[in-house]
């Protein structure tokens, strides 16, 4: 999903896994509850801004950003002593992960 945005290209799926996370319904592309919203969504994609796209990946996933999301997660387990490690918890979308 993310190489699309990067190429300018909206994301078309369905509401699962890394989905809400990664695309901006009605930004960088449609997210769908059922498969019977998928052809609709693909028709209206062309609605949409490439750039916009582009963007959203530059922001959200440039190095930098993976590094210091990364970072914070491992220091964070790093901090959390073994018998409490049974749930750690990643940012909400849209926040930072601070060390």
């Amino acid at each position: 999903m993310v190489e699309a945005m990067a190429c300018g290209t909206p994301v078309v799926a369905l509401r699962g896994g890394s989905v809400p996370e990664v695309v901006e319904d009605g930004v960088t592309g449609f997210i769908c509850d059922d498969p019977e919203e998928l052809p609709w969504a693909i028709v209206k994609v062309d609605e949409l801004e490439p750039k916009l796209c582009r963007q959203h990946v530059a922001e959200r996933f440039d190095v930098s950003n993976m590094v210091s999301g990364y970072e914070a997660i491992y220091r964070g387990v790093a901090r959390t002593p073994s018998h409490e490690r049974r749930r750690i918890y990643a940012a909400p979308p849209g926040e930072r992960l601070t060390s």
